[in-house]
């Protein structure tokens, strides 16, 4: 899938520029690889890319001092990591992770930050996808906070699919659990009975693949 899916265009924002905005970009943009579990940043880290997700899920993790962990947003074709470049701080705030592996494409922070300065499309769809990840967000928190971890489980695997070319996920329970700030054993049982209800096919080995039911489309999953 990630073969068929790899052009800079793929990405949202980029698919959305003008073309001349988009070939300001379009020369400095670097194809990349990235793995599941790849940091691309740590806190505090300087912010030398802009990364575009194409086929790839990137989070952005919050990790407290005891070492307990929970994502605070995701983004992949949807948008692009290492914003804060480019309208005003240079430096991360949160550990971005890599969260699902594909392909993704990467401009330095002072090219990005060129573009963004003449003005156009470009800035303003900086500027929506940064309203968009603080509803994310925002979203995340409530349902943390008030919904059981069968529909915080069901909430990251729509994400997640929105996010993707295809409908299934390979991922593992201790990934989850850490993406859900949950226990691996609870996330185990929540996966078990979502698939009991008919609403994913959920198979378990080294990893674990994640994918809505025969017949039932992601989106009916809640």
């Amino acid at each position: 899938m990630n073969a068929i899916l790899n052009t800079p265009k793929q990405n949202r924002i980029l698919g959305a520029l003008p073309v001349a905005e988009y070939l300001r970009l379009e020369a400095e943009l670097e194809a990349v690889p990235l793995s599941k579990g790849q940091v691309l940043y740590e806190t505090g880290d300087t912010l030398d890319f802009l990364y575009f997700p194409t086929t790839s899920i990137v989070a952005m993790v919050w990790t407290t001092l005891d070492g307990a962990t929970a994502t605070l947003a995701l983004t992949g074709n949807d948008g692009l990591v290492g914003k804060p470049a480019v309208i005003g701080n240079d430096t991360s705030v949160h550990r971005v992770i890599v969260q699902s592996a594909g392909n993704a494409y990467r401009v330095r922070s002072e090219v990005a930050r060129w573009v963004f300065d003449q003005g156009g499309e470009f800035p303003s769809l900086v500027i929506l996808y940064t309203q968009a990840l603080m509803s994310q967000i925002a979203l995340t928190a409530l349902c943390n906070r008030h919904h059981s971890i069968e529909q915080q489980l069901c909430r990251w695997l729509l994400l997640c699919l929105d996010r993707l070319p295809g409908t299934h996920l390979n991922t593992t329970q201790a990934m989850i659990a850490n993406m859900l700030g949950a226990r691996r054993v609870a996330v185990s049982e929540a996966a078990g009975k979502l698939q009991a209800a008919g609403l994913i096919t959920y198979v378990s080995a080294r990893g674990s693949r994640l994918c809505p039911s025969d017949g039932v489309e992601h989106h009916g999953v809640r």
